[in-house]
């Protein structure tokens, strides 16, 4: 009879037991299971403009900074919807502003078009990049080391970076804990709902 009540007790386990989160403060997560993680959020380049030259050099540049590291770390992507609202307005403007030049006018209507047609059938999403870096608990200098180092990589290579801060890491964490993610509209960030497994 005991064995059952306990099987019973772990089917009844609480949220907050079941995710390894213990605090967020300063920038970093800590997990219960005594690691202290940092963030940084990678921010995108068009490399639809470089040459096939240029992007093998990019790449290569951005390999080599890698090789050194031996310490885990982890790189994941993130969907987010844009709201293309403020861009919409602001053609809208530009067209009713545009008296001159009919051609000018041509291509804002186009534009206006492909924006419309982007929200319309659901593509009007971005990819944001982010590191997540590790250390154990009690290493948080070693982990600043570590993430001046990632943002050096990245830099060097003219990939801008920024540092993720305690709010944003609330928003991955429910990203990653609640089925149906948030919409933060303080921030205008909208996250689009992953899938559940089971």
């Amino acid at each position: 009879m005991k064995q059952q009540k306990a099987k019973v007790d772990q089917k009844i386990q609480t949220a907050n037991d079941f995710i390894d989160v213990k605090e967020i403060k300063r920038n970093f997560l800590y997990t219960k299971s005594g690691y202290v993680i940092g963030y940084l959020k990678l921010l995108p380049i068009n490399i639809s403009l470089l040459n096939n030259k240029e992007l093998r050099a990019l790449n290569i540049n951005i390999t080599s900074k890698f090789k050194a590291e031996k310490d885990r770390f982890s790189f994941f992507v993130v969907p987010r919807s844009v709201d293309m609202d403020k861009y919409l307005n602001f053609l809208e403007e530009k067209i009713e502003s545009e008296m001159t030049s009919i051609n000018k006018r041509t291509l804002l209507n186009a534009m206006v078009r492909a924006a419309t047609q982007k929200v319309s059938s659901g593509q009007n999403f971005e990819h944001q990049f982010y590191l997540a870096i590790r250390e154990k608990e009690g290493k948080e200098a070693k982990l600043n080391e570590r993430i001046r180092e990632f943002e050096n990589y990245y830099t060097a290579v003219g990939n801008q970076v920024d540092r993720v801060g305690d709010s944003e890491i609330l928003k991955l964490c429910n990203l990653f804990t609640n089925g149906i993610a948030t919409l933060e509209e303080e921030n205008n960030l909208y996250y689009t709902k992953l899938p559940s497994i089971g």
